[in-house]
């Protein structure tokens, strides 16, 4: 999608080259505070703006790597299938054939400490644990230790961690792995089968009543750090740092006003008007006229 953007862009700009390097929203705020020259960066949860960039001063700066960020798209977690689906998976029986090396050979997660969907992969897991046992008519068999002990503290053979989420659509399309935890955007840019969840578990509906349901579930990686549940929302912003700060700005918002029908045309859902967080009144006048507050 990032790729059609900058394409679009370039058709009407053909003097402007726009660079695209792909990481985990984590890792590219990491990249961010670590001095990478990044004119814009966008990521899959803004809370990795508002608490990574947003929440800590440059070296030797009395401004902050970001000042506010522009939310302009919403997801949600599916379970996405290999070509021909080989290990047979579906709404009723996922549950228990991934914990079953016999049953799928090999499937995937992103890192949750590099990457959102990593984490909320872990959350989605946890919301299961409570959804699906009270729900057992619609979902029979699911496990009794539940999906947090049977999918990750158990640390099954038959699971692979990818840094992020696109290797995991990578090894699914050329068949190394049988099933992969995703974006519903990229399984259909992708061209890929998925298995959808349930809205109490998806983390895919905004609405203030998924939301608070969302938020009563927590995870906590390896690393120590905790995540809680909320609906999926995507947001960008031009660091104080950037370098190219003129076609930042016009880049964002051609992104924010034509670019939301490429956005959408990639299947995912967008925000319209995308809005604008964190402190507004910084945000360039370009940007804070395509957006509500």
């Amino acid at each position: 999608m990032m790729t059609q953007l900058a394409d679009s862009f370039k058709a009407k700009y053909p003097y402007v080259n726009v660079h695209v390097s792909a990481h985990g929203s984590l890792a590219c705020a990491r990249l961010v505070k670590a001095g990478e020259r990044c004119d814009l960066i966008f990521v899959s949860d803004y809370k990795v703006i508002e608490n990574e960039l947003a929440g800590s001063y440059a070296p030797n700066s009395l401004r902050k790597y970001c000042d506010w960020w522009v939310i302009f798209a919403r997801n949600e977690i599916v379970l996405a299938l290999a070509p021909g689906n080989p290990a047979g998976l579906d709404e009723k029986n996922w549950y228990w054939k991934l914990a079953d090396p016999s049953q799928v050979k090999r499937w995937g997660r992103a890192n949750p400490d590099n990457d959102p969907c990593g984490y909320r992969t872990l959350i989605v897991f946890n919301i299961c644990d409570t959804y699906y046992p009270e729900h057992k008519d619609e979902f029979p068999g699911y496990p009794e230790s539940g999906l947090i002990n049977t999918l990750y503290r158990a640390k099954p053979g038959n699971m692979v961690v990818s840094e992020k989420e696109f290797d995991l659509m990578v090894a699914l399309q050329t068949g190394q792995l049988d099933a992969g935890w995703t974006y519903l955007s990229l399984a259909e840019q992708f061209g890929l089968d998925y298995i959808r969840l349930p809205k109490n578990v998806s983390l895919g509906d905004p609405s203030e009543k998924y939301n608070q349901w969302y938020s009563r579930f927590t995870i906590t990686t390896e690393s120590g750090k905790t995540y809680r549940g909320s609906s999926i929302s995507y947001a960008v912003s031009i660091p104080n740092t950037a370098e190219n700060y003129y076609w930042a700005v016009t880049f964002l918002q051609f992104v924010l006003t034509d670019g939301l029908s490429i956005i959408e045309g990639n299947g995912q859902p967008v925000v319209s008007p995308p809005m604008l967080k964190g402190e507004v009144n910084a945000a360039p006048p370009q940007i804070r006229e395509v957006c509500s507050a």
